[in-house]
């Protein structure tokens, strides 16, 4: 499963070409559009797969160019800074306990265009894009940080704590709380409101910018190579971003 909002091409999806790179011929690829939450829904849907018994163990990768639909001009300022590029992957496999507790999403197109890509795009016939379009940077990010943020600070700590329940954890079970958002104060706000003490909080954002699918990826596999968590200790992380998409997950490592 392949989670990124910053495709290659518009098709065939990324995880045909992550596939032919790895070798793997015949076997399923999918990708997933959920933009900042892509990784969580892959991560979600794949624990399905794996619960249902069609597949023993799922690739998960969440990958971003953001810089290929940045607007580095002066007219960018405000929205440019946010974004870092990567790429992260996990395996998912069958095991005697499950590892994933819980997951949650969520998802309300009511603010979409807050964060939003809206050029070049088969909406807008015949050519995709106009002159004018492109005159005025629309094939760039549209953002509007300052009215998302009050939204986010509101539902992460309501994901959070509705993952730990479905979990059946406590804030005091967390090893790590990973909270995905564009701006990283905001996510530190969001997660000492669900309970969480702060030596326990990562914001993804803080160390190379928000990478949307890949920001979550990326942290975990920091904080395990450095040796911040380990088999057993119990994660969990959230996101919330374009769409407007969030949710949560508890994991056990």
């Amino acid at each position: 499963m392949f989670a990124t909002m910053t495709p290659d091409i518009c098709f065939p999806g990324s995880g045909c070409f992550l596939q032919d790179q790895l070798g793997c011929r015949t076997i399923g690829a999918i990708d997933v559009r959920a933009q900042c939450a892509g990784f969580l829904v892959a991560l979600a849907t794949a624990d399905r797969f794996i619960r249902a018994g069609k597949a023993e163990r799922v690739l998960i990768a969440g990958a971003e160019v953001h810089s290929a639909a940045l607007d580095f001009s002066p007219r960018g300022a405000t929205v440019t800074p946010y974004f870092g590029d990567g790429a992260g992957v996990v395996v998912l496999g069958a095991a005697p306990e499950p590892g994933v507790l819980g997951t949650v999403l969520h998802a309300d197109p009511d603010d979409l265009e807050r964060f939003w890509c809206e050029f070049p795009a088969s909406r807008h016939m015949p050519a995709r894009m106009d002159v004018e379009a492109f005159r005025a940077g629309r094939h760039f990010y549209q953002l509007e940080a300052e009215r998302m943020h009050p939204q986010a600070e509101r539902v992460l700590p309501e994901v959070i704590g509705d993952a730990l329940e479905r979990a059946d954890v406590t804030p005091d079970g967390v090893a790590l709380l990973l909270v995905h958002y564009l701006d990283h104060r905001v996510a530190r706000r969001a997660a000492r409101a669900a309970g969480v003490p702060d030596e326990r909080i990562v914001a993804t954002a803080e160390a190379a910018g928000h990478m949307a699918a890949a920001g979550i990826p990326i942290a975990l596999a920091d904080a395990v190579t450095s040796g911040r968590v380990g088999r057993g200790d119990v994660v969990c992380a959230a996101a919330f971003g374009g769409g407007m998409a969030w949710g949560a997950a508890v994991v056990r490592l």
